[in-house]
């Protein structure tokens, strides 16, 4: 092999291992998020650190602890093929309209953001992804849809105004409630790596 060569071969490995080192450190080095049916998260507590995370006490949902890395992150499995709980959106006892596109569609919703932290095989207490910034607060919620639906629609319930801003794909969806003073919005975002903090 000439001289010539092997200064290329060198160059093109130089310039791999360099495309990956910056394409590792765009995202934090760390994994793209799986798509649901997972809570991808990063507990985010001082003290004694977890090892394990695992839902509440929420029938229907799995309750068996699953790891939490050393970096504070985890991956916990939701319900594979859960039974419609009976979630509805928009109440005949509030004024305005909640329309529904496909009124086939049927969903599950988990009941809290809490989940349990564990050391050890003994439980260190509760995380949720409540958080206040600035006069907003924002919480989520996972969502099973059996079907595709679209949600749209603004009702008034006493005095909280309500925003529904839903694009549910078939299978789990993440929903973000934000509740500014007396406006309370839900609103379909991308899949995500979640903070959970002690309330």
């Amino acid at each position: 092999m000439s001289s010539r060569a092997a200064h290329a071969r060198s160059m093109n490995r130089i310039l791999s291992l360099t495309v990956l080192t910056l394409a590792l450190t765009s995202c934090g080095g760390t994994a793209p998020l799986p798509s649901t049916p997972f809570i991808v998260g990063q507990v985010d507590v001082a003290g004694l650190q977890p090892d394990a995370i695992s839902h509440t006490a929420v029938e229907g949902v799995p309750h068996i602890p699953v790891p939490v890395a050393l970096n504070g992150q985890f991956q916990l499995p939701l319900p594979a093929d859960p039974s419609p709980d009976g979630t509805f959106y928009g109440s005949p006892l509030c004024s305005g309209t909640v329309i529904q596109s496909n009124t086939q569609a049927q969903f599950m919703t988990l009941s809290t953001d809490r989940l349990r932290l564990w050391h050890h095989g003994t439980l260190q207490g509760f995380v949720t992804t409540r958080r206040l910034q600035g006069d907003n607060v924002y919480t989520y919620e996972y969502v099973y849809a059996t079907l595709p639906t679209i949600v749209r629609g603004e009702q008034l319930c006493g005095n909280v105004t309500k925003t529904f801003a839903l694009d549910y794909q078939q299978g789990w969806n993440l929903v973000e409630w934000t509740l500014t003073g007396n406006h309370l919005t839900l609103g379909s975002v991308a899949n995500q790596r979640l903070t959970w903090r002690r309330p």
